[in-house]
């Protein structure tokens, strides 16, 4: 009697705790590195045919996409929707717009038919998208700010399906845009090893004045991450808000100014697309030499364009150099270095549990 009456209050007290944050933090923490997958990983090893021709492949073996496509990935305000407009030009591609967002391009009652101006070119977004309206039944909105790290392990069958949807629908070779990928590369080389991944980014700096729009909206000395959530128009409060549970010193930057924020996850970002694209592309560079930067992209992909002076009508160079009257140099390199260093500390960690892993087994 005692003992179930103190369980129920226990698990009362859990899931109290667990609808706040500082539960939610608790709780990250005493789970961090003990749920493994080594079962399911085992589970791999032995998947084999069963012993019964008429159940399921007799060979055991299932078929794979034979199918390739190009995955675009970038941050926001890097340029994206730009490559994105000029990949929509080639002949025998379909190029679409940031699959996740929470628009869904693909639902004519919700998408709206506004454009952002400064996308150069854009008239819409949702073009590719007519006669995908099924995809409703796949879509998740918490993609856009839930579970954004996901590694190989991770599973997520309906977004699978969602984009392999995408991918046999399209007319030519499927072009994929997104903004929210760059921590789930590793779960798109998983499970899409037929795609070719493309990873645009900018200037930190220069990225950083972008996302605020006026600069003078929340300046270098206005405050930390919360403060800045009036300003915040790229979402960098509720990425944080997710990712610190895999990055836990975000949420240390986030009590000083979002710059520090938003330069960890700009140079995590990074880090991802040095391991997993197969193509790094530099903003500056694209609009510097836009026909030779994207010929040498087109031809990594196997993709050809001709019609060079429309694409390049889309390339405008904005202003460059415009953190310089946001900031100066040693504030933004002050913040830059205080990164780096807990940056370099953290995967050094890292380092040294997998080294202490490895001889564990050894």
């Amino acid at each position: 009697m005692f003992r179930k009456y103190f369980r129920d209050e226990w698990f009362r007290l859990f899931r109290r705790s667990a609808c706040h944050e500082d539960g939610k933090w608790a709780i990250a923490e005493s789970l961090r590195g003990l749920l493994n997958t080594n079962a399911a990983m085992d589970l791999t090893m032995a998947n084999a045919a069963v012993p019964y021709e008429d159940l399921g492949s007799s060979s055991g073996q299932i078929p794979l996409r034979k199918r390739d496509f190009v995955v675009i990935t970038g941050r926001f305000r890097s340029g994206s929707t730009m490559l994105w407009n000029v990949f929509r030009q080639l002949a025998d591609v379909t190029a679409y717009y940031e699959p996740l967002n929470e628009r869904r391009w693909f639902d004519p009652t919700h998408r709206g038919d506004s454009v952002d101006g400064t996308h150069v070119g854009v008239t819409n977004y949702w073009q590719e998208y007519e006669g995908l309206e099924e995809l409703s039944e796949l879509y998740q909105e918490e993609w856009t700010h839930r579970q954004l790290y996901m590694d190989e392990r991770s599973w997520d069958r309906r977004m699978q399906l969602y984009i392999e949807r995408l991918v046999e629908f399209a007319d030519g070779t499927a072009v994929l845009q997104f903004n929210r990928i760059d921590f789930r590369l590793a779960w798109i080389a998983k499970h899409f090893p037929e795609a070719k991944i493309v990873h645009l980014m900018r200037h930190a700096r220069d990225q950083w004045c972008s996302t605020l729009g006026n600069q003078t909206s929340f300046g270098p000395n206005d405050g930390n991450l919360s403060d800045f959530a009036a300003c915040d128009k790229y979402y960098l409060n509720a990425w944080v808000a997710d990712l610190r549970y895999n990055f836990p010193f975000l949420a240390d930057e986030a009590k000083h100014h979002p710059y520090r924020c938003f330069y960890l996850l700009w140079k995590l970002s990074y880090l991802f697309a040095r391991r997993y694209a197969d193509v790094l592309l530099r903003f500056e560079d694209v609009i510097a030499e836009p026909r030779k930067v994207l010929q040498e992209t087109f031809d990594a992909l196997n993709l050809s364009a001709t019609n060079w002076e429309d694409i390049e009508t889309l390339i405008v160079s904005p202003e460059t150099g415009r953190w310089k009257t946001y900031g100066s140099n040693d504030w933004f390199r002050e913040h830059e270095l205080h990164c780096e260093q807990v940056l370099n500390d953290y995967l050094k960690t890292l380092a040294s549990e997998k080294c202490c892993l490895q001889h564990s087994f050894s």
